[in-house]
């Protein structure tokens, strides 16, 4: 029968539980978006990136020509760091379920009197005790509780958000590098034909009795540096492509080759008030207002801690030798003479201050690296037009007369080698500004969170 009792006690502490702390908090499932405006959220990258590994994705890629948009999605889908943040961001809404969760009863039994002199002192039989205690949190810790995980969980979503531009950025700097590197190949081999061509040219010359065998040796000599110089490409080309395959966890490259216009630049550069207009949608940026609320909702947690908890409990006594029962009711609250909670007050105080003075100095940090990498865009866009419409042809015609005046005899093989040189600088300068140019723009719209050419 005591049994009974203990039961009804125990629906009726659990009911009054419910109502001092309202319903359960819902499952969230794994799926389910993380509480950031980006809804970035991605289950199938823990899938993804075991199939990174995989000989089927290797065989997806082998003798396929690669280009940007597909090698930007296969960093989104199998990059291992990206994918580590999206474990991160089920981790943080796995906390937010379990911050709401009830506190456990604790169920006490004891026996008394089952033996020794004292067991005859007015009782003949055993007495079996059972009690059951429920902790009732006030000061609404509960509630403030959630609010630190529902915090968490949105810095959470704000940080991938952030590692997804990383990765993205990275990859488009990746790629190309890699294009570059395949021109300056491609340049490279080009050079040393034309220089195996002007030996050629040199030696009949010189067996015609019209140079000298000095001219010749020195042809000789250019033609090994350039013999070099294409060697030294290719595997300049090798480490590019390698490392780009990093990018999506391969170790080494399995693509045929990749494709892309490294010469494409955007027609029209936005202004910078345009620029800076679009910073606010920056992650980095929208992941410090989450920390501010998240240091503010640790501060509340903190001074919660000052009231003190109730522990109800509630009993039955089972006297075995009568067969009678009797019942205890009761409550437990800890004194808070000493500790309460002053250091974590003023810990999490001194925190949310913190935190505000590093928001400040990382908007004032990102608006310096969004203006530098604007200026330095605008120089490498103004220097990339100049040299295509103005360097680059100039220094060809001067080649192709060079070449073709002394094919005539009009001009001697250091004025032809002195042109081949300026050409060969014009295009590797031409190269490695749109590299450059590149890796600004890319940095750009990491720090926005948008195209350039999508800015009105």
């Amino acid at each position: 029968m005591w049994a009974s009792y203990l039961v009804v006690v125990l629906v009726i502490m659990t009911a009054a539980g419910a109502l001092l702390y309202g319903a359960p908090a819902a499952p969230i499932r794994p799926d389910s978006g993380l509480g950031n405006p980006s809804g970035l959220g991605n289950p199938a990258l823990a899938t993804s990136v075991e199939m990174a590994s995989s000989g089927e994705f290797a065989a997806s890629l082998t003798n396929d020509v690669l280009t940007l948009p597909k090698a930007l999605a296969l960093a989104l889908l199998h990059n291992p760091e990206l994918a580590a943040f999206a474990l991160e961001q089920r981790a943080a809404d796995a906390r937010r379920i379990q911050a709401g969760l009830w506190p456990n009863p604790e169920l006490d039994v004891a026996m008394e009197n089952l033996g020794g002199p004292s067991s005859q002192e007015g009782f003949d039989g055993p007495v079996i005790k059972l009690s059951i205690g429920q902790l009732i949190e006030l000061g609404g810790k509960r509630a403030v509780r959630r609010d630190v995980a529902d915090a968490q969980c949105a810095l959470a979503g704000w940080d991938y958000a952030g590692k997804r531009l990383d990765v993205l950025n990275m990859t488009m700097n990746r790629f190309m590098e890699a294009l570059a590197a395949q021109k300056k190949k491609a340049l490279a081999e080009s050079v040393l034909t034309m220089a195996t061509e002007m030996q050629k040219a040199v030696a009949a010359r010189v067996a015609a009795g019209r140079d000298s065998p000095l001219e010749e040796k020195k042809s000789s000599v250019e033609t090994v540096n350039a013999r070099l110089a294409a060697e030294r490409a290719c595997r300049e080309l090798d480490k590019t492509l390698r490392n780009l395959a990093v990018t999506w966890g391969q170790s080494q490259p399995v693509f045929g080759g990749i494709e892309g216009n490294l010469d494409y630049v955007v027609a029209r550069l936005p202004d910078w008030e345009q620029v800076y207009a679009l910073m606010a949608g920056n992650p980095d940026i929208a992941r410090w207002n989450e920390a501010l609320t998240l240091h503010r909702a640790a501060w509340q947690q903190a001074k919660s801690v000052r009231i003190p908890d109730v522990t109800l409990i509630a009993g039955v006594d089972s006297f075995r030798d009568t067969g009678t029962e009797s019942y205890r009711a009761g409550a437990s609250v800890p004194l808070p003479l000493f500790n309460r909670n002053q250091g974590g007050i003023r810990e999490a105080f001194a925190n949310s201050e913190k935190a505000d003075k590093e928001r400040a100095t990382a908007l004032l940090t990102l608006e310096c690296e969004l203006f530098t990498a604007f200026q330095e865009m605008t120089v490498l866009h103004n220097e990339s037009m100049a040299l295509t419409t103005e360097v680059l042809p100039v220094a060809r015609d001067v080649f192709e007369s060079a070449r073709t005046g002394y094919q005539q005899g009009k001009f001697s093989y250091l004025e032809v080698l002195d042109a081949q040189r300026t050409l060969f600088d014009a295009e590797n300068r031409h190269i490695e500004t749109l590299v450059n140019y590149h890796s600004a723009r890319s940095q750009i719209e990491r720090l926005i969170g948008k195209d350039l050419e999508n800015i009105k």
